[in-house]
């Protein structure tokens, strides 16, 4: 066994402080102007017009509808109740009862004996071979009869009375009550509407105008410029330092031990480094970390590489 020394590589997760720009709100006062208005009173005079009501009378003509009775003739017209016989004609049914025959059905019970059959059971006494007296059920059928009432349908002819009526037509009197009219002339109170005119005396509201001066208010507004502070906030870019996990890989060395294989077949050991004694899996590492070409044949003697070389 040989010890080999071989790299491995290897991932690890590393934190460091990186330093960034970072933009942060920073507020400050700041002076700036603002304009208010501001009301103003002044005394100013002002003519004004102001409505009195006035009330005076005045005369006016007005017409009257008046009620005035007239008589008058009118043809008034009464009705009387007379009573007169009048002759009229009116239809009686006068009913005649006669026998006629008719054919009638009707139902009558009839008596039938009818046979059938019911199971009887009964005891029949048995000597057993011991001797003693056994009674065993058996169960016949016998015949019995019963009368049975069944329903038959007869017709007859029998003699029914039947009322025939007959129209016969009669004459008498009847009294009519009649109102007949009569005309007369009556002389009758009318009463006429009859316009008046006449005069009278109202009180009517008139409105006055009165013109008079008067000191008033006048609030005006005044544009006063005033200065004040107010906060506002910028975005300020500051540096700061944040810390960032990343993924490094680390290359570190580590010592295999590796079992020694001798080579042979080659007439010049010390002339070739490919006729040296080599470990199989040291020289795949050599062909794959050094890069080193596989020899067929040695440099110097041209004799076959060894099996360890290839």
């Amino acid at each position: 066994m040989k010890p080999v020394t071989v790299t491995k590589y290897k991932t690890e997760m590393v934190t460091k402080e990186v330093e960034v720009t970072v933009n942060k709100m920073v507020s400050k006062e700041v002076d700036y102007k603002y304009t208010v208005m501001q009301p103003v009173t002044t005394k100013e005079e002002r003519t004004v017009t102001e409505y009195k009501m006035v009330t005076k009378d005045v005369p006016y003509t007005y017409t009257v509808n008046e009620m005035v009775t007239v008589k008058e003739k009118r043809n008034v017209t009464t009705y009387k109740t007379v009573t007169e016989n009048v002759p009229y004609t009116w239809n009686e049914c006068v009913p005649t009862t006669t026998m006629q025959p008719k054919t009638v059905t009707k139902t009558v019970c009839v008596p039938t004996t009818q046979t059938y059959c019911v199971p009887v059971t009964k005891k029949v006494a048995s000597v057993d071979c011991c001797g003693r007296c056994v009674y065993t059920c058996v169960t016949e059928m016998q015949t019995c009869t019963k009368t049975v009432m069944t329903k038959q349908c007869v017709t007859e002819t029998v003699m029914c009375p039947v009322t025939t009526y007959t129209t016969v037509a009669k004459t008498g009197t009847k009294a009519v009550v009649k109102c007949v009219p009569e005309t007369k002339v009556v002389e009758v109170d009318v009463c006429k509407c009859v316009p008046a005119t006449k005069t009278g005396v109202r009180k009517v509201c008139e409105c006055v105008p009165e013109t008079k001066k008067i000191m008033v208010d006048v609030t005006t507004c005044k544009a006063v410029e005033m200065t004040g502070k107010k906060t506002v906030c910028e975005c300020v870019p500051t540096k700061e330092k944040v810390k960032v996990t990343e993924c490094v890989r680390t290359a570190y060395t580590e010592t295999v031990m590796v079992a020694e294989t001798p080579c042979g077949g080659c007439a010049a050991p010390a002339c070739d480094p490919c006729a040296k004694s080599k470990p199989k899996l040291f020289a795949k590492l050599c062909s794959l970390f050094e890069k080193k070409p596989k020899c067929d044949t040695c440099s110097t003697c041209a004799a076959p590489a060894p099996t360890c070389c290839k």
